[in-house]
Order: C-alpha cells, then structure tokens, then sequence
C-alpha cells in the first residue's frame, strides 16, 4: 500500500516561509494543506511530518493542526550529514 509523507514543517504559513523560504511564498503552506485534505478525502494513508530542530512548542502546534485535520502527525529525529 501506498503511503504519503507530508513534510508540514510548521504550524502557519508564516513560520513554514520563515523555516522553509518556499519559492512561492505564503500560498505553498495553504497548498500544501489543501493537499492534504484531498488526500485524505480520497482515502489516502497519509501523515504529517516535522524535525525536531524546531522549538517543542511549535511542534504541539503542529500536533494541534495535524489532529484537527484528522492526520497523524509523526516528529522526525533530526540526522546531520
């Protein structure tokens, strides 16, 4: 079975640009939640992602965000090169 991994990063779309500097500024977090919710509408097994290199309270955040949207949320180890 297919699964999908969304990185979510952060919990708004101003700290993912601050975190992420996505090409397309603030629209990219609302894609990539407009995103998930399509996946999950069509039956996806999906979870959000963050690194732990993030402060814990933006991760509770993101925590909050994932499970209002009903998606699991799973917090990465971060792993240096």
């Amino acid at each position: 079975t297919d699964k999908i991994s969304i990185s979510l990063n952060e919990y708004s779309s101003e700290k993912y640009c601050e975190l992420c500097a996505p090409a397309f500024g603030e629209k990219s977090f609302d894609a990539i939640i407009k995103f998930a919710k399509e996946c999950k509408q069509y039956g996806q097994d999906l979870r959000f992602s963050v690194v732990d290199v993030i402060p814990q309270e933006d991760i509770e955040k993101c925590r909050e965000l994932a499970d209002s949207l009903g998606i699991p949320l799973r917090v990465r180890a971060y792993v240096a090169d």
